[in-house]
C-alpha cells in the first residue's frame, strides 16, 4: 500500500501486517503463550478431577485439599516437562512422574516427626535433586518432583498410611496432565515451525527499521542509543534462528518435499546477512559519508517488506560507491551494505 509521508512517497504496512508482525515477533512460535496456557488448564483441570477423586474415595476436607494441591503442582510441573516432545516420549517422561514424588514422600513421611532429622535430609534432598540434573533435562523436573514430595510429606507430617492417599493424587494428576498433552495441548511441529519462521521475518524487518533510524538520525548523541537498538535485535534474530534450527529436528516439522539441512542453511545464510548488515549500517555511521541517506533508504524499505524497492534503491547504492570508489569516505561501508 503507497501512501503520502510529508509529502514523499512511501511503502506502509497494512496495520494488521504490522500487528501481526509484533505479535511474532515477540513470540516466536507462541512458545511462551502456550507454555503459560498449558501451565493454567493443566493446574485448573487438575484441581477438579482431585476434588473429584476426593469425593469418590471418601476423603475429609484436610485430605481433599491436600490433594487438590498436589495435583495442582503436578500438573504444572508435568505440562512443563512434557512439553512440544513426541507422544511416545512423553509417555515414557510421564510414567515415571510418581516414581520421583515417591522417592521424596517416601523418607519425608519417615523423618516427618523427627525435626532436626527432617532438616538434614532436607539439605541431603535438595543436594540430589540438583545432582541428577546432570542426566538431561528431564531430570531437571525429575529432581524438583523428588523435593516437592519430601516437601509435602515432612511439611504435612504426613505417616505411612497416608502415603497412598498421596501417591494416588499423583498417579492420576500425572495421567491426566498426560491425556491434556496427548490432545487438547498438543501442538504441531509443522505449524510452530512456521511460526518461528515468520517470527524471524519479522525480527529481520525490525533489524532492518533499526538501522534505518541510525542511518538517518540528524542527532549524533542518539547514536549510542540506536546502536545498542540495533545490537538486542541481532540478538533477537539470533534466538529465533536457534528456535528454527530446533523446531526443525522434530519429527514431521519440516514440510514434504523441503529439507530440514536446507532449511538450516538458508536461516544460517539470512541470520549472517543481517549480521553484516547491521555492522556495516554501523561503519557507514561512523564513517559519516552522505552515501548513508540512500542506506537508509535500503533499510526502511527492507523494513516495510518493499523488496524490490529497496533491491533498486541498493543498485543505486552500490553504484555510487563504486563511481566514488577511494574518493569518498565510507564507500567501502556503503558498498558492503549493498551488497
Amino acid at each position: 500500500m503507497i501512501a503520502q509521508e510529508d509529502g514523499k512517497a512511501g511503502w506502509m504496512l497494512p496495520r494488521g501486517t504490522e500487528i501481526r508482525d509484533r505479535v511474532a515477533a515477540s513470540d516466536p512460535g507462541l512458545s511462551r503463550l502456550r507454555s503459560a496456557l498449558g501451565a493454567t488448564v493443566s493446574m485448573g483441570t487438575a484441581l477438579g478431577v482431585e476434588y473429584l477423586l476426593a469425593h469418590f474415595t471418601g476423603a475429609d476436607p484436610k485430605g481433599a485439599l491436600v490433594g487438590m494441591l498436589l495435583g495442582a503442582v503436578v500438573a504444572m510441573m508435568g505440562s512443563m516437562a512434557l512439553g512440544d516432545s513426541p507422544a511416545w516420549t512423553k509417555v515414557k517422561t510421564a510414567v515415571f512422574f510418581p516414581v520421583a514424588f515417591g522417592a521424596g514422600m517416601v523418607p519425608g513421611a519417615a523423618v516427618g516427626a523427627h525435626p532436626d532429622l527432617m532438616l538434614v535430609v532436607f539439605v541431603v534432598v535438595m543436594f540430589l535433586a540438583v545432582f541428577v540434573r546432570r542426566f538431561g533435562p528431564v531430570f531437571f523436573f525429575y529432581g524438583f518432583m523428588a523435593w516437592m514430595g519430601y516437601f509435602f510429606a515432612s511439611f504435612l507430617h504426613a505417616t505411612v498410611e497416608t502415603l497412598p492417599a498421596l501417591l494416588l493424587a499423583v498417579v492420576v494428576a500425572s495421567v491426566w496432565v498426560l491425556l491434556l498433552s496427548l490432545t487438547v495441548l498438543r501442538t504441531s511441529p509443522e505449524r510452530t515451525l512456521g511460526q518461528v519462521v515468520r517470527a524471524f521475518d519479522a525480527r529481520g524487518r525490525a533489524l532492518a527499521r533499526s538501522c534505518a533510524d541510525l542511518l538517518s538520525s540528524p542527532d549524533p548523541h542518539q547514536d549510542v542509543r540506536l546502536r545498542r537498538r540495533v545490537q538486542r535485535r541481532q540478538a533477537r534474530i539470533a534466538e529465533a534462528a536457534l528456535m528454527i534450527e530446533a523446531w526443525s529436528a522434530q519429527p514431521g516439522a519440516v514440510p514434504e518435499g523441503f529439507s530440514a539441512a536446507a532449511l538450516r542453511r538458508a536461516m544460517v545464510d539470512a541470520h549472517h546477512l543481517l549480521d553484516q548488515l547491521a555492522t556495516s549500517a554501523c561503519a557507514l555511521v561512523d564513517s559519516g559519508s552522505g552515501l548513508a541517506v540512500l542506506a537508509a533508504e535500503v533499510s526502511d524499505r527492507l523494513a516495510r517488506h518493499d523488496d524490490r524497492g529497496a533491491s533498486q534503491v541498493a543498485y543505486r547504492l552500490a553504484a555510487l560507491a563504486e563511481g566514488a570508489g577511494g574518493t569518498a569516505g565510507g564507500w567501502w561501508p556503503a558498498r558492503h551494505f549493498a551488497a
